[in-house]
Protein backbone atom coordinates (compact mmCIF):
# COMPACT_ATOMS: atom_id res chain seq x y z
CA UNK A 1 0.00 0.00 0.00
CA UNK A 2 2.94 2.17 0.78
CA UNK A 3 4.61 1.78 -2.46
CA UNK A 4 1.04 2.48 -4.53
CA UNK A 5 0.69 5.53 -2.62
CA UNK A 6 4.19 6.85 -3.78
CA UNK A 7 3.44 5.82 -7.00
CA UNK A 8 0.55 7.57 -7.29
CA UNK A 9 2.00 10.92 -5.57
CA UNK A 10 4.67 10.55 -7.92
CA UNK A 11 2.75 10.46 -11.31
CA UNK A 12 0.82 13.68 -9.55
CA UNK A 13 3.53 15.45 -9.61
CA UNK A 14 5.47 14.24 -13.14
CA UNK A 15 2.14 15.92 -14.77
CA UNK A 16 3.49 19.45 -13.50
CA UNK A 17 6.84 19.01 -14.57
CA UNK A 18 6.24 17.35 -18.17
CA UNK A 19 4.57 17.88 -20.96
CA UNK A 20 4.49 20.21 -24.84
CA UNK A 21 7.70 21.68 -25.11
CA UNK A 22 7.36 25.39 -26.86
CA UNK A 23 10.27 26.66 -28.36
CA UNK A 24 10.29 30.71 -27.88
CA UNK A 25 10.77 33.40 -30.84
CA UNK A 26 12.05 36.68 -29.64
CA UNK A 27 9.83 39.37 -31.38
CA UNK A 28 10.55 42.51 -29.63
CA UNK A 29 14.01 43.03 -28.17
CA UNK A 30 15.55 44.97 -25.73
CA UNK A 31 16.41 47.79 -28.43
CA UNK A 32 12.86 49.02 -27.96
CA UNK A 33 12.35 48.24 -24.19
CA UNK A 34 13.27 49.65 -20.63
CA UNK A 35 12.20 47.24 -18.09
CA UNK A 36 8.76 45.54 -18.64
CA UNK A 37 6.46 45.18 -15.92
CA UNK A 38 3.61 43.64 -18.01
CA UNK A 39 1.62 42.44 -21.10
CA UNK A 40 -1.61 42.00 -22.17
CA UNK A 41 -3.54 41.21 -25.80
CA UNK A 42 -6.71 43.25 -26.48
CA UNK A 43 -8.10 43.09 -29.50
CA UNK A 44 -5.12 41.88 -32.50
CA UNK A 45 -2.62 44.66 -30.84
CA UNK A 46 0.11 43.85 -28.06
CA UNK A 47 0.09 45.81 -25.13
CA UNK A 48 3.22 46.24 -23.34
CA UNK A 49 3.93 48.43 -19.34
CA UNK A 50 7.53 49.26 -19.50
CA UNK A 51 8.26 51.43 -16.56
CA UNK A 52 11.32 52.59 -17.52
CA UNK A 53 10.22 53.55 -21.61
CA UNK A 54 13.06 54.32 -24.09
CA UNK A 55 13.30 57.57 -25.65
CA UNK A 56 10.21 59.85 -25.45
CA UNK A 57 7.74 56.99 -25.36
CA UNK A 58 5.08 56.79 -22.69
CA UNK A 59 4.77 53.43 -20.05
CA UNK A 60 1.82 51.81 -22.04
CA UNK A 61 3.31 51.15 -25.47
CA UNK A 62 1.16 49.28 -28.24
CA UNK A 63 2.75 46.94 -30.66
CA UNK A 64 0.79 45.68 -34.05
CA UNK A 65 1.01 41.53 -33.38
CA UNK A 66 1.38 41.14 -37.03
CA UNK A 67 4.58 42.99 -37.17
CA UNK A 68 5.30 44.13 -34.25
CA UNK A 69 5.71 46.97 -34.47
CA UNK A 70 4.84 50.25 -32.32
CA UNK A 71 2.03 52.13 -33.31
CA UNK A 72 1.26 54.29 -30.08
CA UNK A 73 2.13 54.66 -26.63
CA UNK A 74 0.57 56.94 -23.49
CA UNK A 75 1.18 57.17 -20.09
CA UNK A 76 3.67 59.30 -19.85
CA UNK A 77 5.30 60.26 -16.26
CA UNK A 78 3.16 62.15 -14.37
CA UNK A 79 0.79 62.90 -12.14
CA UNK A 80 -1.95 64.14 -14.78
CA UNK A 81 -4.96 62.66 -16.41
CA UNK A 82 -3.25 59.71 -18.18
CA UNK A 83 -0.08 59.70 -16.83
CA UNK A 84 1.44 57.10 -14.26
CA UNK A 85 3.85 57.01 -11.94
CA UNK A 86 4.55 53.70 -10.73
CA UNK A 87 2.45 51.09 -13.06
CA UNK A 88 2.10 48.21 -10.70
CA UNK A 89 -0.86 45.96 -13.07
CA UNK A 90 -1.44 45.88 -16.22
CA UNK A 91 -5.03 43.72 -17.46
CA UNK A 92 -8.13 43.65 -20.61
CA UNK A 93 -11.51 44.92 -18.99
CA UNK A 94 -13.65 41.82 -19.36
CA UNK A 95 -16.65 42.35 -21.45
CA UNK A 96 -14.68 44.50 -23.55
CA UNK A 97 -12.48 44.14 -26.61
CA UNK A 98 -11.03 46.90 -26.94
CA UNK A 99 -10.17 48.39 -23.60
CA UNK A 100 -7.96 47.63 -20.76
CA UNK A 101 -6.74 49.00 -17.57
CA UNK A 102 -3.46 50.10 -15.81
CA UNK A 103 -3.41 50.45 -12.06
CA UNK A 104 -0.52 53.11 -10.59
CA UNK A 105 0.23 52.24 -6.90
CA UNK A 106 1.95 55.62 -6.33
CA UNK A 107 -1.54 57.57 -7.15
CA UNK A 108 -3.70 54.92 -5.97
CA UNK A 109 -5.15 55.58 -9.25
CA UNK A 110 -7.04 52.54 -12.08
CA UNK A 111 -6.51 54.16 -15.54
CA UNK A 112 -8.60 52.81 -18.31
CA UNK A 113 -7.43 53.29 -21.69
CA UNK A 114 -9.77 52.75 -25.46
CA UNK A 115 -8.40 51.55 -28.24
CA UNK A 116 -9.35 52.58 -31.83
CA UNK A 117 -7.46 51.84 -35.17
CA UNK A 118 -4.51 51.06 -32.77
CA UNK A 119 -4.63 54.54 -31.20
CA UNK A 120 -4.98 54.95 -27.18
CA UNK A 121 -7.32 57.40 -25.41
CA UNK A 122 -8.33 57.85 -21.86
CA UNK A 123 -11.31 56.66 -21.34
CA UNK A 124 -12.07 56.77 -17.38
CA UNK A 125 -9.75 57.54 -14.25
CA UNK A 126 -10.25 56.13 -10.60
CA UNK A 127 -9.07 57.37 -7.83
CA UNK A 128 -9.47 54.87 -4.61
CA UNK A 129 -10.20 56.30 -1.36
CA UNK A 130 -8.84 53.17 0.18
CA UNK A 131 -5.09 52.86 1.57
CA UNK A 132 -2.97 49.82 1.28
CA UNK A 133 -4.09 49.03 -1.99
CA UNK A 134 -1.42 46.77 -4.45
CA UNK A 135 -3.30 45.35 -7.23
CA UNK A 136 -6.91 46.33 -9.29
CA UNK A 137 -8.59 44.57 -12.03
CA UNK A 138 -12.23 45.49 -13.35
CA UNK A 139 -14.19 43.00 -12.25
CA UNK A 140 -17.66 44.26 -14.87
CA UNK A 141 -19.28 47.57 -15.93
CA UNK A 142 -19.71 49.16 -12.27
CA UNK A 143 -16.89 47.40 -10.12
CA UNK A 144 -12.93 46.82 -9.38
CA UNK A 145 -12.04 44.07 -7.60
CA UNK A 146 -8.37 44.87 -5.55
CA UNK A 147 -5.88 43.63 -3.33
CA UNK A 148 -4.52 45.57 -0.76
CA UNK A 149 -2.68 44.83 2.49
CA UNK A 150 -5.27 46.12 4.95
CA UNK A 151 -8.67 44.62 6.01
CA UNK A 152 -9.63 41.36 7.01
CA UNK A 153 -10.63 39.96 4.04
CA UNK A 154 -8.71 39.08 0.79
CA UNK A 155 -10.49 41.02 -1.85
CA UNK A 156 -12.02 44.68 -1.50
CA UNK A 157 -14.80 46.33 -4.15
CA UNK A 158 -14.51 49.46 -5.36
CA UNK A 159 -17.32 51.54 -7.44
CA UNK A 160 -16.07 53.72 -10.36
CA UNK A 161 -16.15 56.78 -7.98
CA UNK A 162 -13.34 55.18 -5.83
CA UNK A 163 -15.76 54.34 -2.71
CA UNK A 164 -15.23 50.94 -1.02
CA UNK A 165 -18.74 49.08 -1.48
CA UNK A 166 -17.80 45.76 0.13
CA UNK A 167 -15.19 42.52 0.87
CA UNK A 168 -14.86 38.97 -0.06
CA UNK A 169 -11.89 36.68 0.02
CA UNK A 170 -10.59 34.20 2.38
CA UNK A 171 -6.43 34.43 3.95
CA UNK A 172 -4.48 31.52 3.41
CA UNK A 173 -3.54 29.36 5.92
CA UNK A 174 -0.48 29.67 8.03
CA UNK A 175 -0.78 32.56 10.32
CA UNK A 176 0.54 32.46 13.45
CA UNK A 177 -1.58 33.73 16.39
CA UNK A 178 0.69 37.03 17.31
CA UNK A 179 1.28 37.69 13.40
CA UNK A 180 -0.89 41.23 12.68
CA UNK A 181 -2.92 40.54 10.41
CA UNK A 182 -1.41 42.91 7.66
CA UNK A 183 2.40 41.05 7.95
CA UNK A 184 0.61 37.87 6.53
CA UNK A 185 -1.26 39.55 4.13
CA UNK A 186 1.94 40.96 2.97
CA UNK A 187 3.06 37.56 2.50
CA UNK A 188 0.47 36.23 0.52
CA UNK A 189 0.75 39.36 -2.04
CA UNK A 190 0.30 38.01 -5.37
CA UNK A 191 -2.19 38.61 -8.65
CA UNK A 192 -5.67 39.23 -9.14
CA UNK A 193 -7.46 37.79 -12.52
CA UNK A 194 -11.23 38.23 -13.90
CA UNK A 195 -12.58 36.43 -16.64
CA UNK A 196 -13.69 37.55 -19.92
CA UNK A 197 -16.80 36.60 -18.69
CA UNK A 198 -16.41 37.92 -15.21
CA UNK A 199 -17.96 35.09 -13.79
CA UNK A 200 -14.70 33.91 -12.28
CA UNK A 201 -12.30 35.41 -10.06
CA UNK A 202 -8.76 33.75 -9.55
CA UNK A 203 -6.01 34.80 -7.21
CA UNK A 204 -2.56 33.46 -6.55
CA UNK A 205 0.00 34.17 -3.84
CA UNK A 206 3.49 34.63 -5.10
CA UNK A 207 5.28 32.92 -2.68
CA UNK A 208 3.04 29.96 -2.77
CA UNK A 209 2.03 27.30 -5.05
CA UNK A 210 -1.87 28.14 -4.07
CA UNK A 211 -4.68 29.17 -6.14
CA UNK A 212 -8.19 30.39 -5.01
CA UNK A 213 -11.12 30.48 -7.51
CA UNK A 214 -14.00 32.42 -6.68
CA UNK A 215 -17.88 32.49 -8.24
CA UNK A 216 -20.59 34.83 -6.77
CA UNK A 217 -17.88 36.79 -4.31
CA UNK A 218 -17.41 33.58 -2.96
CA UNK A 219 -14.77 30.84 -2.97
CA UNK A 220 -15.26 28.03 -5.24
CA UNK A 221 -12.04 25.96 -5.29
CA UNK A 222 -8.56 26.31 -3.25
CA UNK A 223 -6.29 24.25 -4.55
CA UNK A 224 -2.45 23.58 -5.12
CA UNK A 225 0.40 22.82 -7.57
CA UNK A 226 3.16 20.36 -7.12
CA UNK A 227 4.74 21.48 -4.04
CA UNK A 228 2.02 21.94 -1.82
CA UNK A 229 4.01 24.92 -0.10
CA UNK A 230 2.87 28.61 1.47
CA UNK A 231 4.71 31.66 2.23
CA UNK A 232 7.48 31.34 4.64
CA UNK A 233 8.21 34.98 6.21
CA UNK A 234 9.40 36.30 8.98
CA UNK A 235 8.47 39.48 11.04
CA UNK A 236 10.75 41.96 11.82
CA UNK A 237 10.52 45.25 13.52
CA UNK A 238 10.81 48.48 11.05
CA UNK A 239 10.40 51.98 13.28
CA UNK A 240 8.59 50.66 16.04
CA UNK A 241 6.31 48.39 13.49
CA UNK A 242 5.99 45.07 12.67
CA UNK A 243 6.61 44.70 9.00
CA UNK A 244 6.57 40.98 7.22
CA UNK A 245 10.26 39.60 5.64
CA UNK A 246 10.70 36.82 3.73
CA UNK A 247 12.59 33.92 4.90
CA UNK A 248 15.53 34.23 1.81
CA UNK A 249 16.56 31.27 2.82
CA UNK A 250 13.43 28.75 2.77
CA UNK A 251 10.72 30.97 0.72
CA UNK A 252 10.04 29.64 -2.93
CA UNK A 253 8.76 31.28 -5.79
CA UNK A 254 5.49 30.14 -7.07
CA UNK A 255 3.19 30.91 -8.90
CA UNK A 256 4.01 33.90 -10.04
CA UNK A 257 1.68 34.88 -13.03
CA UNK A 258 -1.82 34.08 -14.14
CA UNK A 259 -3.89 34.35 -17.52
CA UNK A 260 -7.39 33.59 -17.80
CA UNK A 261 -9.89 32.52 -20.50
CA UNK A 262 -13.62 31.66 -20.94
CA UNK A 263 -12.76 28.35 -20.55
CA UNK A 264 -9.02 27.98 -18.36
CA UNK A 265 -6.79 29.49 -15.92
CA UNK A 266 -2.96 29.35 -17.67
CA UNK A 267 -0.83 29.69 -14.51
CA UNK A 268 3.05 30.32 -14.73
CA UNK A 269 5.13 28.23 -12.25
CA UNK A 270 8.75 28.90 -11.02
CA UNK A 271 9.92 27.05 -8.07
CA UNK A 272 12.93 28.83 -7.85
CA UNK A 273 14.17 29.26 -4.22
CA UNK A 274 13.95 33.09 -3.51
CA UNK A 275 17.70 33.87 -4.42
CA UNK A 276 17.68 32.38 -7.81
CA UNK A 277 14.94 35.26 -8.71
CA UNK A 278 11.80 35.13 -10.20
CA UNK A 279 11.26 33.25 -13.45
CA UNK A 280 9.15 30.30 -14.56
CA UNK A 281 8.93 27.87 -17.58
CA UNK A 282 5.78 25.61 -16.50
CA UNK A 283 2.78 26.51 -17.27
CA UNK A 284 0.26 24.70 -15.75
CA UNK A 285 -3.43 24.97 -17.87
CA UNK A 286 -6.72 24.49 -15.16
CA UNK A 287 -10.01 24.45 -15.84
CA UNK A 288 -12.48 25.90 -13.44
CA UNK A 289 -13.16 23.22 -10.78
CA UNK A 290 -9.03 23.26 -9.90
CA UNK A 291 -8.30 20.34 -12.45
CA UNK A 292 -4.96 20.29 -14.36
CA UNK A 293 -5.39 19.73 -17.63
CA UNK A 294 -1.99 20.08 -19.32
CA UNK A 295 1.58 21.27 -18.80
CA UNK A 296 3.84 23.56 -21.65
CA UNK A 297 7.55 23.97 -20.81
CA UNK A 298 8.67 26.69 -22.41
CA UNK A 299 12.41 26.90 -23.39
CA UNK A 300 13.84 30.08 -21.23
CA UNK A 301 12.10 31.22 -17.92
CA UNK A 302 9.72 33.98 -18.44
CA UNK A 303 7.85 36.75 -15.55
CA UNK A 304 5.07 37.32 -17.26
CA UNK A 305 2.24 35.63 -19.71
CA UNK A 306 -0.85 36.40 -21.81
CA UNK A 307 -2.46 34.32 -24.20
CA UNK A 308 -4.13 35.25 -27.86
CA UNK A 309 -6.76 32.69 -28.34
CA UNK A 310 -6.90 34.08 -32.42
CA UNK A 311 -3.37 32.57 -33.04
CA UNK A 312 -3.15 30.41 -30.23
CA UNK A 313 0.01 31.80 -29.10
CA UNK A 314 1.46 33.00 -25.39
CA UNK A 315 3.82 36.30 -25.32
CA UNK A 316 5.99 36.33 -22.31
CA UNK A 317 8.24 38.95 -20.81
CA UNK A 318 11.63 37.13 -21.15
CA UNK A 319 13.49 37.04 -17.65
CA UNK A 320 15.57 40.00 -18.56
CA UNK A 321 12.57 42.40 -18.62
CA UNK A 322 13.75 43.69 -21.76
CA UNK A 323 12.70 41.45 -24.61
CA UNK A 324 9.40 39.67 -25.19
CA UNK A 325 9.16 36.00 -26.57
CA UNK A 326 6.33 34.45 -28.64
CA UNK A 327 5.48 30.52 -28.36
CA UNK A 328 3.18 29.38 -30.69
CA UNK A 329 1.28 26.46 -29.38
CA UNK A 330 1.08 24.87 -33.14
CA UNK A 331 -1.90 22.32 -32.05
Amino acid sequence: MIALYFLIENYKNKRFFSGKILSGEVVINSDSLGRVVDITCVNGYLIILDDRPLGNRGKVQIYDLNRFSLVDHAGKEGSGPGEIRTPASLNRVPGVDNKFSVFDISLNRLTVYKLSDGKCEVDKITTFEGAGIYYAHIFNDSIVATLDFLGDARISLYNFSGKKIGAFGELLPGKKRNVPLDVHKAAMQGKLKVSPNSDYCVSNATFSDYIDIYKDFKLLKRFHGPSDFLPRYNVETFQGFPVMAIDTQKAIWGYIDLFLTSDYIFALYSGNPFKAGAGGKYVHVYSYDGKLVKTYLLDREVLSICFNSSNKCFYCVDKSQVQIVKFALLE
